[in-house]
């Protein structure tokens, strides 16, 4: 018995510099075969591979974020778990990202956004990577070193998906000091929890602003009118607030970042054009190393 027969893909750290090695070791042996740690099922042939991806009547994006570690709110029992994964999916972690979205709600979503990525647009984006990268790693190169996602990688993906979006380059430096902390903290990751301002929604308009800790649009809308200097609607009996004032909902705007990462990741892939030595799916996979990320 090899090493790579007892070795936890997720939690491995010697897989995180390597994996490539474990990836044509499980190909060799079989191109889908179940891991004995998380009860998961890898799959490394690339025949294979397509196949799952384009049968979404029998495999689900629901987990693709979490992967094994949260499990499932109830035990999966019987061969079709569809009505299950429906009831339950809104339990599932990432569950309102695109990501983890199954068709026809992934499809509508993705209609969305595929108007971002014409070939026009790509081309535009494509030229914007090449003059980012070569000014992010000004900002660090004199030093000699860098904290990689933080310095680099985070701030990268955050700039890429804003000039997608169609954000000017005058508004990025705000945008990476409201979402990232900026100047000498932008060693802090976005989502980072490390002061009192974690999970705060501040909102801006015409130099006014104000921080709410609610989701809720029967908090959130008041204030945002209020910000808008426009007089709040009385619903009628029995209906709810009127949609956002200054766009035409809120959702819309909710959809644009939660699907951000997965497009950036196509553009990404995109634009380097080499070919992959494994499929797509082990690919971004990376183990989960002690006290690291998935």
């Amino acid at each position: 018995m090899s090493d790579f027969d007892t070795i936890d893909f997720f939690r491995d750290p010697s897989l995180v510099d390597d994996p490539y090695p474990y990836f044509d070791f499980l190909r060799n042996e079989c191109p889908v075969q179940r891991e004995s740690h998380h009860d998961v099922v890898m799959v490394t042939g690339y025949e294979e591979a397509v196949s799952v991806y384009n049968d979404t009547a029998h495999f689900s994006s629901c987990n693709s974020v979490t992967g094994p570690f949260p499990g499932f709110p109830v035990p999966l029992d019987g061969d079709d778990v569809n009505a299950l994964i429906e009831e339950h999916r809104d339990e599932l972690p990432f569950s309102d990202q695109i990501t983890t979205m199954d068709p026809p709600v992934h499809t509508n979503h993705r209609a969305l956004l595929m108007r971002l990525i014409t070939p026009k647009r790509l081309k535009e984006n494509e030229e914007f990577m090449w003059r980012l990268a070569d000014r992010q790693i000004d900002e660090f190169i004199a030093n000699g070193e860098c904290e990689f996602i933080g310095e680099f990688g985070a701030p990268f993906a955050l700039l890429v998906v804003a000039d997608l979006l169609g954000v000017p380059d005058t508004d990025h430096e705000m945008f990476l000091d409201e979402l990232q902390g900026g100047g000498a903290r932008r060693r802090r990751m976005v989502g980072s929890t490390g002061d009192e301002s974690y999970g705060e929604i501040e909102y801006s308009y015409g130099g006014r602003s104000a921080k709410t800790r609610s989701t809720s649009h029967r908090e959130a809308l008041p204030l945002i009118y209020q910000l808008a200097e426009k007089p709040i609607p009385t619903p009628a009996v029995g209906e709810d607030y009127p949609g956002h004032p200054l766009v035409v909902g809120g959702q819309p705007a909710l959809l644009w970042f939660c699907g951000a990462l997965p497009l950036l990741i196509v553009i990404a892939w995109w634009w380097s054009a080499r070919p992959p030595r494994i499929p797509a799916s082990l690919i971004y996979a990376k183990p989960i190393a002690e006290g690291g990320k998935p």
